[in-house]
């Protein structure tokens, strides 16, 4: 049979659109607890309606999440979770969701075997995916210089997850793999050590040296007429999920949303890493299913709020703020200033440890040459002889990587802690 050429020339642009041989898959995690951090697990609630939607198959996505939101006391909406505030019909963005990895099981190693598919490891579920397949990852959590922050004072840093993502490669799992970040300092995890061989495509919410920024923060966090009492999503994340909700992800490329994103997140620097060549494919090779399902229903969304964001390290303290004075009780009061006491000696702490160790404070944030076998002691040490880092404490990881680089000693290192945490 012989096509007319405009016939002809129609059916190979719109069939190059979405011409992927094999799956997608998608991994999307969570990596904090507590109320006050609600928008990292709505913002990955979210991202599941949005891929579900455009057609991936629930069976193609592993979910990590705590999971300790949706029914704490603090929550007016008990089994549901929104991403953003509303006075009409709330999205609840936790129906349907289905978790795969819960409480303790949010941790490094379970998320880093998943991704490597190594079902040995006990795991109920890993990715399966192969080199015809395209794998998408998105992660929302606290980061600190070359880091990102679990539970019970675990952390995953980027030599580990590079490495992790050169053995996906190496064993042929994926045809080509996007990871979104959120989390402070996430530019930090891929700056000069993503290389642009192994078909990896990152964006980051923020470069190497900057905090993340909530959005959706009281009192601009109201669904239908309650207050949620804590920021609904961070910008940056709600930013692309706005843009993968509204847009045909089967004609929009990634540059695109990279642009729309990056222009939106006022607060930080949106950087991309990796092969950025990944970027002129379709955003629907990643974020949706097969062609069949480009019929989708676009939503309308409400836009981020003119309110002023929130910083990510800051969240605990103006949830406890907020708390104490809604509900003035002497147990909330003494959670907030127990929370004051705790920022105070950070700060405190790491002024002493400058001075007393005689390291330089100017540009320490731009020190990317990280010595991780170096900077996992001293935060092991800092946990056994002071305390294990907060969120807001975690910045201050920052200056444990200086130390290291000015080649501060293991014993001096303890001596100084025990000196003031004694």
């Amino acid at each position: 049979m012989i096509f007319p050429t405009s016939l002809l020339v129609l059916f190979l642009i719109t069939s190059s659109y979405h011409l992927v041989l094999g799956e997608t898959w998608a991994i999307l995690i969570a990596s904090s607890y507590g109320y006050w951090n609600y928008r990292h697990q709505s913002d990955i609630f979210h991202a599941y309606q949005t891929l579900t939607r455009n057609g991936i198959k629930p069976s193609n996505i592993i979910v990590f999440a705590y999971d300790d939101i949706v029914n704490d006391p603090n929550n007016p909406f008990p089994g549901s979770v929104f991403n953003a505030p509303s006075n009409t019909t709330p999205y609840d963005v936790y129906k349907g969701i289905k978790i795969d990895y819960k409480g303790k099981d949010v941790n490094p190693s379970n998320f880093l075997n998943v991704l490597k598919g190594n079902s040995s490891a006990g795991l109920t579920r890993v990715l399966n995916s192969t080199n015809q397949d395209n794998v998408f990852i998105y992660f929302s959590d606290h980061g600190v210089s070359g880091g990102l922050m679990f539970p019970n004072s675990q952390y995953l840093w980027a030599d580990q997850l590079i490495e992790t993502l050169q053995y996906m490669y190496k064993k042929n799992m994926y045809k080509k793999l996007v990871f979104y970040l959120e989390a402070c300092k996430s530019g930090s995890i891929f700056q000069n050590r993503l290389s642009d061989n192994i078909n990896v495509y990152a964006v980051t919410a923020t470069n190497s040296v900057q905090d993340s920024w909530g959005t959706y923060c009281p009192p601009f966090d109201y669904v239908n007429g309650s207050s949620i009492g804590t920021c609904l999503g961070d910008l940056f994340s709600v930013n692309w999920l706005l843009n993968a909700d509204v847009e045909d992800l089967f004609v929009e490329t990634l540059k695109t949303q990279y642009l729309v994103v990056k222009n939106a997140t006022n607060m930080s620097q949106v950087m991309q890493f990796g092969n950025i060549s990944i970027q002129n494919d379709i955003a629907g090779n990643f974020q949706a299913g097969p062609k069949k399902s480009m019929w989708f229903t676009r939503l309308s969304r409400e836009t981020p709020s003119s309110g002023l964001p929130m910083n990510s390290r800051m969240a605990k303290y103006f949830f406890l703020k907020e708390l104490a004075q809604k509900k003035p009780t002497e147990a909330n009061k003494a959670l907030f200033e127990a929370e004051i006491q705790t920022m105070f000696w950070f700060d405190s702490v790491f002024e002493f440890l400058n001075h007393e160790l005689n390291i330089k404070i100017e540009n320490q944030d731009s020190n990317l040459d990280i010595n991780f076998e170096c900077l996992r002691e001293f935060v092991d040490i800092f946990g056994q002889v002071c305390r294990p880092f907060t969120e807001y404490g975690a910045q201050y990881v920052t200056n444990l990587n200086n130390f290291c680089s000015d080649n501060v000693s293991i014993p001096v290192f303890k001596a100084a802690l025990r000196m003031i945490c004694s």
